[in-house]
């Protein structure tokens, strides 16, 4: 036997399985990260709404009868009932001091005014099906009729408003958002993402993503579509800007997440079968520019001592490494595009830059 090719066959195997280890690692960081995600208010009996007002975020339970709001600068935040009465409710959203709830089981949509210390019930329309998704666009309420297949608006400016159908022959639409006069909307039951322009008078949805499951709230935020992913227990977003369409994971292993909000990279979102309200920080995660993303290079991956890395002569803005606790690990803008990350740990870290271009996160592996 010859011990070389034997000592070359066994190294071989060995690199093999290291690599095979660092590829399973870098797909369990996923799951690592979801660590981050914080629970802020648990306990509740199917959420469905949510609503942010400056620090305040209000939310009702579909199995509940109270509109609460929480704080979110508290690290431990307290529910206020900000309103008794109400059963059934899916959607909520805000205009000025109004906030307006769906009713699916009346199928109604009303309004309170949240300065009130007391506020009464208004009713705004009535004789809908399953009102849910609800956004303005100016004076228009825009909502969709999940059980008629249906997106209709109303105009709150006007005293008893009729309702307007905008487009019709959906299936189960869910959740709305605008970017300018483009209506992007959900269709839970055929797994869809669409578009339609309601300039037009005759609007033809634009298919934006389809085989989705059960894609249910959804909320536009920086040229990106992020999308609550019912079935598949996931929180995604949609590169807008890419062509073909690019979708990624922002979130995993969720409890049926169901509406969403976001201020500026904290999501908030709904878990409705496990009864929670969480926040996650998708700064943690990165690609917040795909552009960028692909153009920034990295490497050694894996690095034991020097990282070196390629931005194509942008300027850096900001720079974190960040382990996988979310700590920041090292801060200063580095010079001559390298770093001495000889002292850190052996693991796992994510390099998030700035540039004027956008930001972007990468992870590395620290031998």
């Amino acid at each position: 036997m010859n011990f070389n090719i034997l000592n070359f066959k066994t190294l071989k195997i060995m690199n093999r399985i290291k690599l095979l280890f660092q590829i399973f690692t870098l797909l369990l960081c996923a799951n690592v990260l979801n660590a981050q995600v914080t629970d802020l208010v648990t306990g509740l009996s199917l959420p469905s709404g949510l609503a942010l007002n400056g620090n305040d975020l209000y939310y009702i339970e579909q199995g509940g009868s109270d509109v609460f709001k929480i704080d979110i600068s508290d690290s431990n935040p307290t529910p206020i009932s900000v309103f008794s009465g109400i059963t059934g409710s899916v959607s909520l959203t805000l205009k000025g001091s109004e906030l307006y709830m769906s009713n699916q089981i009346e199928g109604e949509i009303n309004k309170i005014n949240i300065t009130q210390t007391n506020p009464s019930l208004t009713l705004v329309a009535s004789g809908l099906s399953f009102p849910v998704g609800l956004i303005f666009k100016g004076d228009d309420l825009y909502f969709g009729q999940y059980n008629s297949g249906k997106i209709s608006k109303i105009n709150i400016a006007i005293a008893n408003p009729t309702v307007d159908d905008i487009i019709t022959g959906l299936s189960g639409p869910a959740g709305l958002a605008f970017n300018g006069n483009l209506l992007y909307f959900s269709q839970y039951d055929s797994g869809e993402i669409s578009t339609i322009d309601i300039t037009d008078s005759n609007p033809s949805p634009n298919l934006i993503i389809s085989g989705l499951l059960t894609p249910d709230g959804i909320f536009l935020l920086n040229g990106h579509l992020y999308v609550a992913v019912y079935n598949a227990n996931e929180i995604i977003k949609i590169d807008l800007s890419s062509n073909p369409t690019i979708s990624s994971s922002v979130i995993s292993s969720l409890s049926g997440p169901s509406r969403l909000v976001i201020e500026s990279s904290d999501i908030y979102f709904t878990q409705y079968n496990s009864g929670k309200i969480s926040k996650f920080t998708e700064s943690l995660l990165g690609i917040e520019d795909y552009e960028l993303f692909n153009q920034v290079k990295i490497y050694p991956n894996p690095v034991k001592d020097i990282l070196y890395f390629d931005i194509n002569n942008q300027t850096i803005i900001d720079f974190k490494i960040i382990d996988l606790t979310g700590r920041v690990v090292l801060n200063d803008i580095p010079v001559n595009y390298q770093l001495d990350i000889s002292h850190l740990s052996s693991g796992i870290y994510l390099f998030q830059l700035k540039t004027e271009n956008g930001s972007m996160s990468k992870k590395f592996i620290k031998e």
